[in-house]
């Protein structure tokens, strides 16, 4: 299991420009055994970190079925450490503590209710895990 306290180093495997000041990043984490540890709560969050810039919590915004593979965050340029992430490409190195947070409850407890998905910050991004992974 991941300590979620301790920053580990993540290579970027893409980088999605989703509007004028979004960016979806596909992270990994270096070591393969944590990524194939790692598993995470839709509703979850990563604190990421830029060495000499700081860091800043982001929702994770992919489904937790990929998780093993990769795990993405949505990170809007509002900042010093946002613009130097926003700066980052394919194959950068940065540093993330995750999976932080409580999260939503199953997705089983989820799916048989109904729901009303309200989001801050990047709005939608922010649930897109919980989307994906409950069966309307």
């Amino acid at each position: 299991m991941i300590n979620p306290y301790q920053p580990l180093p993540v290579k970027i495997l893409s980088v999605i420009q989703e509007t004028p000041d979004t960016k979806i990043f596909r992270l990994k984490f270096l070591d393969s055994v944590k990524q194939k540890q790692f598993y995470f709560w839709q509703g979850q969050f990563a604190q990421v970190g830029l060495p000499g810039q700081g860091e800043a919590p982001f929702d994770i915004s992919s489904n937790s079925h990929d998780s093993t593979a990769y795990f993405e965050v949505a990170i809007r340029q509002v900042g010093r450490l946002t613009q130097a992430l926003h700066h980052l490409h394919k194959g950068d190195r940065l540093y993330v503590r995750a999976p932080l947070g409580k999260g939503w409850p199953s997705t089983d407890v989820l799916s048989q209710k109904n729901l009303l998905l309200v989001g801050g910050g990047c709005g939608f991004l922010a649930l897109k895990s919980v989307i994906e992974e409950v069966d309307f």
